[in-house]
């Protein structure tokens, strides 16, 4: 028998649809969590130990999501990674759970993570003694199956001892089939900002600056925390402080594919920023040939733009530079992603993690979140970001946050762009 539909109530239909259809966009928001991503958008991941951190992350060419931390056991620190699948479920195929564990020496920490072309994925941080009193750069490559590669330095391991103390790891990228680490050592009397090339054996790149080694002076107590690569140059950033550390500006540098400063960006390859007394850059991204460095200034958010020849670019901001608190007790920004023109910055609130969106001219983006900020409270609080990738239509996430007993925890999240 023919069905008989009345008009009143094909039109209830369609009304029910239109409704179906607002609530599933508004539940898609820009800014929202995915919940595609593990239920909710939200991991707390434990590697078996007392506490954990999480410090960078990337993402695959087959979409699975490689996030690198840490785990404090009651002897020591090690490298932790973790492998996800698009759903946020832990990768199996990936060390049997999904999980790998590497000791290094003593306190490990991994502070950056890349993955090869072939799909090896290199960690980056370093290893020190038990007091942090002298450290090391510590390089570990994994297979894609999560086990140790050993055609790098025969065991998938490399530790540099460089200069007359401390010398260490903060971030790093790969250029081609090399890999680039940047950080800090020390020659004696101060810490210059320093970049440390290797091959893909594991071995120093002495094409790079005679030695694999470009130690950088800025003038007084020196650190680079963040790298990029961009049409062949290597762009890095971090901040200058006094021996004191009573006061610190942000800094960024070029350098040609051979290790020089490259004398075109601000002059001699090398720029230093003071916006206030404590000013800190973080990490980098480069829009368009524009440099764009975060970080925090005198306990707000700080955000830089450079032109491609080192100046401070007035189209950002007005004057180059943004300073501001964004309503919060204690906001800084740890790391940046650029999507479509847009500045994605991520850290904390000083209880929360924190994104925020601008525009290219840096004004706060409103079709993120309504004003351009998102932020998620884990627990506790003291909640915070370190690190963001932007891929397959989501904001990947990693870093900390306290539990109620208040031990550090390993945080990975999705949001929706």
């Amino acid at each position: 028998m023919k069905k008989v539909t009345s008009p009143f109530y094909k039109s209830i239909l369609v009304a029910i649809c239109l409704a179906l259809m607002i609530y599933t966009v508004a539940l898609a928001a820009s800014g929202d969590l995915d919940t595609t991503f593990s239920g909710d958008g939200k991991i707390i991941q434990s590697f078996g130990g007392t506490e954990h951190g999480g410090t960078d992350i990337a993402v695959q060419a087959n979409g699975k999501v490689v996030a690198v931390g840490d785990k404090v056991t009651a002897v020591g620190r090690d490298f932790a990674i973790a492998r996800y699948n698009p759903n946020g479920s832990l990768d199996a195929t990936f060390s049997g759970d999904g999980r790998q564990v590497v000791n290094i020496g003593v306190m490990d920490q991994a502070m950056g993570v890349a993955i090869q072309t072939d799909g090896k994925i290199v960690v980056a941080g370093q290893t020190c003694n038990s007091n942090y009193s002298l450290c090391d750069v510590a390089l570990a490559r994994l297979n894609t199956n999560g086990t140790l590669d050993t055609s790098f330095s025969l065991d998938g391991k490399v530790i540099t001892n460089f200069g007359s103390g401390d010398n260490g790891g903060a971030d790093l990228s790969m250029q081609g089939n090399k890999i680039l680490v940047v950080g800090y050592s020390h020659d004696g009397t101060s810490y210059n900002a320093t970049v440390y090339r290797y091959l893909s054996n594991g071995s120093l790149d002495t094409t790079f600056s005679g030695d694999g080694i470009l130690p950088i002076n800025f003038g007084a107590v020196d650190f680079f925390t963040g790298v990029a690569v961009y049409s062949g140059k290597i762009y890095v950033a971090g901040y200058s402080a006094t021996s004191d550390f009573n006061a610190s500006d942000i800094i960024a540098a070029r350098l040609n594919s051979n290790g020089t400063l490259d004398s075109t960006f601000s002059g001699d390859g090398k720029v230093k920023t003071n916006l206030g007394t404590l000013d800190y850059g973080f990490d980098l991204a480069i829009s368009g040939g524009k440099v764009v460095v975060v970080g925090r200034s005198d306990g707000n958010i700080a955000i830089v733009q450079y032109t491609a020849s080192g100046a401070l670019d007035p189209t950002f901001s007005g004057d180059g530079s943004l300073v501001t608190d964004l309503g919060f007790p204690s906001p800084w920004l740890t790391t940046v992603a650029i999507q479509a023109g847009k500045i994605v910055g991520v850290g904390g609130t000083g209880v929360d993690g924190l994104l925020v969106r601008f525009t290219a001219t840096g004004n706060r983006d409103t079709t993120f979140s309504a004003d351009g900020i998102v932020t998620t409270d884990w627990g506790k609080g003291n909640d915070f970001y370190s690190s963001v990738v932007f891929k397959n239509a989501r904001y990947y996430v990693v870093g900390n946050s306290k539990s109620t007993s208040n031990v550090n925890r390993f945080i990975v999240a999705a949001y929706k762009p």
